[in-house]
């Protein structure tokens, strides 16, 4: 076709995913903290789509895309009215960071063959991130957590010496929890490039117990459940039953070393405790007792959370949302970013694809409401915008790939 690159599709995704897991924004932040608060990489990264639409093989449509346009721009509108109205500044950076990131829904790929180099090379990156962040872990395990204690001495933050603290992984991406999403996503986004362009099973196999084992030691409850649950679903079928059988093998044989020793000491914990949600649980509902989360459909209760039962208790992302911008700007930017793929993976006339997208965005979305970082901004946002997009894309060409790898 005239006019496409196919360099342009590979570079579109070093913006997009290079500029969260090459250059986290722990790592920009030491270099200038206007640069971990905003990735400007991947704001480029946004500009190059549109300007290079042709090369890339994607196109640009507000027309085709009119719902997600409107809640795009009543969620502008919104957030100057719910933000901070004194804080001019701060409205601009949210709007940059957690608005105008969701524009990427707008854009499709309409080439088959430009999107397979975009997702191969979103892959070649990620797994490579993973192995390091692996990698890493593991000589932790042996060497009295010196990446662990790398990194946060690197990073300077209370948060990460509380990780370590606890003997949980901090990797270069930093809090553990956000390591735990990655490797979430890690699984999700080679599932769904093996579903599509039927990758063999075993490699499926070597993915998960690379994920598993690296969200273990993290020591994220939510993220090694999360992951058992992918594994117990994708091999219901009686087909999987001798995949299901040896990974369940693997799985004990790799629980012997100790790996899961950490996450299964904080399940015992919360367990015990009636409360399994690390203290969130408890803090909302003495919060909500006392009336302290009054929340208000369009304004902010405040600029600042006031002591850390307020931190604790707004972990969970809606409750963080309602607090800072109001809850009609929380219902219709969640409506952006959890109504619409749903919505989208519902048209897909495959009854067996479609429960297997379902289920890797039910996984996905989960994951990134079980803790407060989609609330900062930042990377956060965008990981998870740029992850829809490719699984959104990947739903728009199914009929083409399908095709394409007979």
């Amino acid at each position: 076709m005239e006019n496409i690159s196919k360099k342009s599709p590979k570079i579109l995704a070093l913006f997009l995913i290079g500029s969260i897991l090459i250059l986290p924004f722990n790592i920009r932040n030491l270099i200038n903290p206007l640069l971990g608060d905003y990735n400007i990489i991947w704001l480029i990264g946004l500009v190059y789509a549109y300007l290079n639409k042709k090369k890339i093989g994607i196109t640009f449509s507000i027309k085709k895309n009119l719902f997600i346009f409107f809640l795009i721009v009543i969620s502008i509108i919104l957030i100057i009215i719910s933000g901070n109205s004194n804080d001019f500044l701060q409205n601009i950076r949210l709007i940059l960071m957690m608005i105008v990131p969701t524009m990427l829904f707008l854009f499709e790929f309409h080439d088959y063959e430009q999107f397979k180099m975009f997702y191969s090379t979103v892959l070649k990156i990620l797994n490579l991130s993973i192995y390091v962040i692996v990698f890493f872990g593991l000589i932790d395990m042996i060497s009295s957590s010196f990446f662990s204690a790398f990194f946060t001495n690197l990073y300077d933050s209370e948060s990460l010496s509380t990780m370590l603290a606890s003997r949980r992984m901090v990797s270069y991406l930093g809090h553990s929890l956000y390591s735990a999403e990655v490797l979430l996503i890690f699984t999700i986004l080679n599932y769904t490039f093996s579903l599509i362009h039927r990758t063999s099973k075993n490699k499926m196999l070597f993915i998960f117990f690379i994920s598993i084992i690296g969200t273990a030691l993290t020591g994220s409850k939510m993220g090694v459940v999360l992951q058992l649950v992918f594994f117990i679903v994708i091999n219901l079928k009686p087909s999987n039953l001798p995949t299901f059988v040896f990974g369940t093998l693997t799985l004990f044989i790799i629980s012997l070393t100790g790996i899961f020793s950490r996450t299964i000491e904080r399940l015992t914990e919360g367990i015990k405790q009636g409360d399994l949600s690390t203290g969130r649980n408890y803090y909302l509902k003495i919060l909500r007792d006392t009336n302290q989360l009054n929340f208000k459909f369009f304004t902010s209760l405040g600029v600042t959370l006031p002591d850390y039962r307020f931190t604790i208790a707004l972990e969970y992302p809606i409750y963080l949302f309602f607090y800072y911008y109001g809850i009609i700007f929380t219902i219709v930017f969640f409506s952006l970013l959890f109504l619409y793929p749903i919505i989208k993976a519902f048209f897909i006339s495959n009854r067996k694809i479609k429960f297997d997208v379902l289920f890797m965005l039910i996984l996905l979305i989960v994951q990134v409401n079980s803790y407060n970082g989609l609330g900062t901004g930042r990377d956060f946002i965008l990981l998870y915008v740029t992850v829809v997009f490719i699984i959104i894309n990947t739903i728009n060409n199914l009929k083409n790939m399908m095709i394409g790898e007979k």
